[in-house]
């Protein structure tokens, strides 16, 4: 996976893609990947959560280790890939 390299001059956050889509009893999980100031940010939302869980990640190692991570919870406490 190739992360996006960060914008020389930073306004807003922007939406750069999808790292991974969960689903569990009718519920969806999405990891999206956004722009950030200071790199590049990682957003969990889950269905029915008021709150996402973010990180910001400036090196494709950690980007890699998160997601991995993250994932990898979710699945052992019963989440799916999405179809």
């Amino acid at each position: 996976m190739t992360l996006i390299q960060r914008r020389e001059h930073f306004t807003a956050p922007q939406l750069l893609g999808p790292a991974f889509t969960l689903t569990k009893n009718g519920r969806t999980a999405r990891c999206e990947i956004w722009s950030a100031e200071y790199g590049n940010e990682l957003r969990l939302t889950i269905d029915g959560d008021d709150f996402p869980r973010t990180q910001v990640i400036r090196d494709e190692q950690q980007f890699t280790t998160t997601v991995a991570e993250w994932m990898e919870a979710l699945i052992a406490k019963g989440w799916t890939k999405a179809v």
